[in-house]
């Protein structure tokens, strides 16, 4: 079988790239059924960018990693897929954007009647401060105090001691 898949054709001049032979061969292919892969080779399978590219996910993008990935994908074609993936970033962050601009819009809709409010809870808290800072004052006060006390009780020990 061999031999009828690939008998040779005589070359004539009028066919320099020996088409009609390229014609025959590939048409025997087709009726025997053999593809060009049959010898355990495969066609790299296409896989789209996307967020789930383990190369454009990682914590720091490493160039080499990523253009092997792609080693079968042509410079022109490899810019266009970036330029779509540009595109499609820039359409996700631009939606994004618009639900939180609706969410930030509505917060400060909502905090317009808040400073009133804050003013009145202002007084009690000055007030409260104030009370602290006092009390800070007097604690400090009789820790002063307590501290000497010791320190004159502790002269008094040592003063037996060697006495």
């Amino acid at each position: 079988m061999r031999s009828q898949l690939f008998r040779r054709i005589p070359v004539s001049n009028s066919d320099p790239y020996e088409l009609e032979r390229l014609a025959e061969e590939l048409e025997a292919r087709e009726v025997s059924g053999k593809s060009s892969c049959s010898d355990g080779l495969e066609l790299p399978v296409y896989v789209p960018l996307s967020h789930d590219n383990e190369y454009l996910s990682a914590e720091t993008f490493d160039v080499e990693k990523f253009l092997l990935s792609r080693v079968y994908t042509s410079l022109p074609e490899l810019r266009t897929e970036l330029k779509d993936y540009l595109s499609s970033l820039k359409e996700e962050l631009v939606r994004l954007i618009n639900d939180d601009y609706e969410d930030f819009i509505s917060l400060s809709t909502d905090l317009r009647g808040e400073k009133s409010r804050l003013e009145r809870i202002k007084a009690p808290l000055s007030n409260l401060r104030q009370r602290v800072l006092i009390a800070r004052k007097s604690l400090q006060g009789i820790q002063d105090t307590v501290q000497v006390k010791l320190e004159a009780r502790a002269k008094l020990r040592d003063e037996k001691v060697a006495a």
